[in-house]
C-alpha cells in the first residue's frame, strides 16, 4: 500500500532523519530531570491562588504559603545554578524544547538575585535559538520589575493586598509599542486592560 497523509509528503523521510539526528544529541537523563523538577514546581504552586484569594496577600496565611513555596523552590534552584555554571544553559539542542522550558521555569521562580545573574544567559540562549524568546521576555520583565523598572512585554502583575481587590498591572515602558514587542517574541496580542499601567480586574493570576 502506498504511503498516505504526511508520509506521502516528499519531505517526510528527510524530516524523520532530522528528528532522529537531533534526538540522538539530547541528554535524555538531564531532560527528564528538568521536566520532573518543573512538574514539581507547578504542583507546589497549585493552591497559592486560592490562599491569596481567600485571605489576601497581606495575611499570615499567605505569608506562610509563600514561605513554604520559597523552601520548595530552593533545592530546584540549587540544582540548576551549578549545572548552568558547569555546562552553560541547558538549551534546546541539549534537552529539547520541553527541557529548556523547564529550566527557565526554575529560574523564573528563583530569587531575584539568581534571576539577575542568569538573565543574560537566557537572553543569549534565546538569540541563539536555544531557548524560547517568550521565556526570555518573561524573565526580563521579572527582573525589570524587581529592580523597580517598567516592563517591556507586559507580563508581570501583583497580587491585591486585600481579599477583594484588583491585580495590579506593573508599569509598562512605551505602551504604544508593547504588542509589537510581544509579537517579536511570540507572545499573543494583549488587550489594553491586561497590560495598561494602573490596575485592572483580571480573571486569573497565572502569569509566569
Amino acid at each position: 500500500m502506498p504511503p498516505s497523509g504526511l508520509r506521502a509528503d516528499p519531505g517526510w523521510d528527510s524530516l524523520v532523519v532530522e528528528v532522529r539526528r537531533r534526538s540522538a544529541g539530547y541528554d535524555s537523563t538531564l531532560r527528564a530531570e528538568l521536566v520532573t523538577l518543573a512538574e514539581q514546581d507547578q504542583r507546589d504552586r497549585a493552591g497559592i491562588e486560592a490562599v491569596v484569594t481567600r485571605f489576601g496577600r497581606r495575611s499570615r496565611e499567605a505569608d506562610s504559603a509563600f514561605a513554604m513555596l520559597d523552601s520548595a523552590d530552593a533545592p530546584r534552584v540549587r540544582r540548576l545554578e551549578p549545572l548552568v555554571d558547569a555546562r552553560g544553559w541547558p538549551g534546546i539542542s541539549l534537552v529539547a524544547d520541553d527541557g529548556a522550558h523547564a529550566a527557565w521555569l526554575i529560574v523564573q521562580h528563583a530569587p531575584a538575585a539568581v534571576q539577575r545573574r542568569l538573565l543574560s544567559v537566557v537572553l543569549a540562549a534565546a538569540r541563539a535559538g536555544e531557548a524560547r524568546a517568550s521565556d526570555a521576555a518573561y524573565l526580563e520583565d521579572r527582573v525589570l520589575v524587581a529592580d523597580g523598572k517598567p516592563r517591556r512585554y507586559g507580563t508581570q502583575i501583583r497580587w491585591p493586598a486585600a481579599r477583594e481587590g484588583t491585580l495590579v498591572l506593573e508599569p509598562t515602558a512605551d505602551e504604544a509599542c508593547v504588542d509589537r514587542r510581544r509579537a517579536d517574541v511570540g507572545l499573543e496580542r494583549s488587550s489594553r486592560q491586561r497590560w495598561s499601567n494602573g490596575s485592572a480586574r483580571i480573571a486569573s493570576a497565572r502569569q509566569g
